[in-house]
């Protein structure tokens, strides 16, 4: 039996894709646009195209499927959030009940247990739909993604700065996205859990703006300052760059909420905790220094 990975293009779903095989597993990628895979993936696994919002699709590739991997791609220009979310749960949940598929692992995020919490509380619509179908549940909460970083970095060489609304000192969860598929792989691979799990998933440190800084620093060998910038600023950023309403407003919710709590922002009792090893700035040494080598 298979187990099947939601889009495999992306930055988890790749990795985990690429851990499965690299431990002989039997795996199915379902893309939408399979020219877009590593040819390292295609060469060793069986491909589905088509879309995750195509129930008959999705419900035909994974009729036997031992585990099913899903991430709801985000859509920045979405004009209803919530609604994205909802409608690739929902379809998600359908193909899980009528194909009985026995593990489900999904990419949730923290603190989806909480209300007001943007994004994180959107893919809460996920981890719900699921738990009312599957067998056997696990929701990966991770913290804030490294990699949003690399979408900063032509600002941040022009200006020597991070621009962000979140206080320079404030201690927020972070981790990289291969960390994430690395543990979302192991999940798959040993599927010893059972019942509805959750899991908030962190990196080694807690990561601060001042922490941002000092390893963008090291990895473009010249000083990197952390600029906070008012809300009503990263608003106008967030939308002159493309993002929605929408989705603008769940950032910001999000920020809010972390802003209101600082380094006392309620952790879920119900969700396990679990730390990776990749830190900030061996993740800025690696990937940024890729990055800025790939555009010389």
């Amino acid at each position: 039996m298979t187990i099947a990975i939601t889009t495999p293009t992306g930055q988890i779903g790749s990795r985990v894709a690429k851990r499965l095989l690299e431990a002989g597993e039997d795996i199915l990628l379902l893309a939408r646009s399979p020219e877009k895979l590593s040819p390292d993936l295609t060469s060793n696994a069986k491909v589905a195209k088509g879309s995750l919002l195509d129930q008959e699709f999705l419900a035909n590739a994974t009729k036997s499927a031992k585990a099913l991997f899903i991430v709801i791609p985000p859509d920045m220009q979405a004009e209803d959030a919530p609604a994205h979310y909802a409608k690739y749960a929902k379809i998600a949940a359908n193909v899980v009940a009528a194909n009985k598929i026995p593990y489900v692992v999904t990419i949730s995020s923290f603190p989806a247990h909480l209300p007001a919490a943007g994004f994180a509380h959107c893919l809460r619509q996920l981890e719900v739909a699921i738990d009312d179908v599957a067998e056997n549940s696990l929701h990966l909460r991770p913290g804030y993604f490294f990699e949003n970083l690399l979408h900063q970095l032509p600002a941040i060489q022009r200006d020597g700065r991070i621009y962000q609304p979140f206080t320079k000192n404030m201690p927020m969860s972070g981790i990289c996205t291969d960390d994430i598929g690395d543990c979302a792989a192991g999940k798959l691979k040993d599927l010893s859990w059972h019942g509805s799990n959750k899991i908030e998933l962190f990196g080694p440190e807690e990561l601060t703006g001042a922490a941002m800084a000092s390893a963008m620093s090291k990895a473009l060998g010249r000083p990197i300052e952390y600029v906070e910038v008012p809300e009503e600023a990263a608003r106008k950023a967030w939308l002159a760059n493309g993002a929605s309403e929408s989705i603008t407003d769940m950032f910001l919710e999000m920020v809010a909420l972390f802003k209101k709590h600082g380094d006392n922002l309620p952790h879920d009792p119900a969700a396990s905790k679990e730390r990776t090893n990749t830190t900030i700035e061996t993740w800025a040494m690696t990937a940024v220094k890729a990055a800025t080598a790939a555009k010389v």
